[in-house]
């Protein structure tokens, strides 16, 4: 459970924050639309680009706020462990 890293509301992941690719299966990352989605959608491609399977996300309309947090668990909870 501890290899799948999920930050939300704005936090990112760039490749040179983890030294060993091995450990981690999955990386999910969100923001809402009136936070900063132009980050967001930057570390979700450079980590894709460095061969991380991730998703980036994010919740249209919303801020840093709960209608945020709660459409990107969802979407994490469907990334990690969804069919």
């Amino acid at each position: 459970m501890f290899s799948y890293y999920g930050l939300l509301s704005g936090g990112q992941y760039n490749p040179s924050q983890i030294q060993d690719k091995g450990q981690v299966k999955k990386i999910f990352m969100s923001c809402g639309s009136k936070e900063n989605p132009d980050g967001i959608n930057n570390a979700t491609k450079a980590m894709k680009d460095a061969g991380f399977d991730v998703m980036g996300y994010v919740s249209e309309g919303t801020a840093h706020e709960f209608q945020t947090w709660r459409r990107s668990l969802y979407h994490m909870a469907q990334f990690f462990w969804g069919n």
